[in-house]
This record gives C-alpha cells, structure tokens and sequence, in this order.
C-alpha cells in the first residue's frame, strides 16, 4: 500500500550561495574551542598548520573527552573537510546542530560543506535558516 504525502509549504526562492570553503574557521563556534578545553586547542592549532590527520586525532580525543560538544563537533567537520571527507564533515554537522540547534554559524559551515557536494538545494536551505536564526524569527530544525 502507498502511503499519502504530506502537503509541504514551499520554500521562498533565494539567491545561490557563494562556495565557501567548508575548512574556513566558523567564529561563533571556534571561540567556543578556546573553551572546549587543551585537546581542542591543540587540534585547531594542528589544523592551521596543516597537520590535518594529527588534527583529527586530537579532535577525536578533545570528542571523546566532551562528548555532544557543538564547538569540537563543528572543529572535527572542519578537519574531515580539511581531508576531502565531506561525507562524515555532513555527518558531524547533522550532529552539531542536534546538539546546538539554534547556533547559525553551523548552519552557515553545513552549508559550505553541501556546496563542496555540489548540493546547491540543501545548501540555500541551510543559509536560509542561519539568516531566520540571526533575526531570531524561528527555531530551526534541519529538515
């Protein structure tokens, strides 16, 4: 049996975004990391210096330590971008914003992260909720 669809609001067209690198730092969020303690200090450290897989490594550690952490979890999906694994970077994301669903500036790193995808749909829709969280109009919740 087919189940029925739902009727879906559509969504207001907006102007593409620009590409981003998703690796760019995301300030709200990294200046959390200066609080999220020595590992993830060490692993943004790593990260400017291009020592990416140490970075991840640290990351992993600073994660573990803290685990739910949308400032590690937003510096973890920087370094997976770092190494061209978009795939988890998105993943870790979703998670990000599970945990800090009102926080812009993840929206804004999602969306670089679809751009490197070439998912253009999903990124405008992330920079459509970053801008209704800046305003404070909404609660945004991934779709």
């Amino acid at each position: 049996a087919v189940e029925p669809v739902a009727a879906v609001e559509p969504v207001a067209a907006v102007e593409p975004v620009a590409a981003t690198p998703a690796a760019a730092p995301v300030a709200a969020v990294s200046m959390s990391v200066s609080q999220a303690g020595p590992a993830a200090q060490e692993a943004e450290q790593l990260l400017s210096q291009g020592r990416v897989p140490e970075a991840l490594a640290k990351a992993d550690g600073a994660l573990a330590a803290a685990p739910g952490s949308a400032a590690i979890e937003s510096l973890r999906a920087r370094i997976l971008s770092a190494l061209n694994r978009n795939d988890d970077a998105l993943r870790q994301l979703d998670s990000a914003i599970q945990h800090a669903p009102n926080t812009a500036d993840l929206y804004r790193q999602r969306a670089a992260v679809h751009l490197a995808l070439a998912n253009q749909t999903a990124a405008d829709y992330d920079m459509q909720a970053a801008d209704r969280i800046d305003k404070g109009t909404v609660r945004t919740d991934p779709p």
